[in-house]
């Protein structure tokens, strides 16, 4: 039994689901579509499936998948596109919400070379999960970044 002030703070996702932010959450039944009764607190869908972090590109260049209505890329797939010498902006969410984390990544290069960096926390991000890191690379290919 959870005792809690807000029903918004009992809520407990199951693995492999996340908890949006309680502005999603107050808005659900709304988008949805279903009336909540005066005097009571109604939640609908208050968690999402994902990964641990979500990542995707931060821009919105020329070609670029439109991950706008998705929280993030999937793995192994095209998740930007841009041109030699080209930065592309990335983001990552942290959907655990953890107080530390660092996001170190590596870009498998077409020619065999790698790039090694790390994402910095994002100060402005209101929801505090946050973090960005830049890629830009000046030789043509497919690269992966891990």
């Amino acid at each position: 039994c959870i005792r809690s002030a807000e029903l918004i703070d009992a809520i407990v996702c199951p693995p492999n689901h996340f908890r949006k932010s309680d502005q999603e959450i107050a808005d659900g039944c709304r988008e949805a579509g279903l009336a909540c009764a005066t005097g009571f607190q109604c939640v609908c869908r208050p968690c999402q499936k994902g990964y641990e972090e979500n990542i995707r590109p931060s821009s919105h260049l020329q070609n670029q998948t439109d991950l706008s209505a998705n929280p993030g890329c999937p793995k192994m797939s095209v998740c930007g596109r841009t041109q030699q010498r080209e930065r592309i902006p990335f983001q990552i969410v942290d959907n655990l919400k953890r107080a530390v984390v660092n996001f170190s990544f590596i870009a498998h290069l077409s020619q065999g070379q790698q790039i090694e960096g790390v994402a910095q926390k994002n100060l402005s991000d209101p929801l505090g999960n946050g973090y960005t890191f830049d890629f830009e690379s000046n030789l043509l290919g497919i690269h992966l970044i891990q």
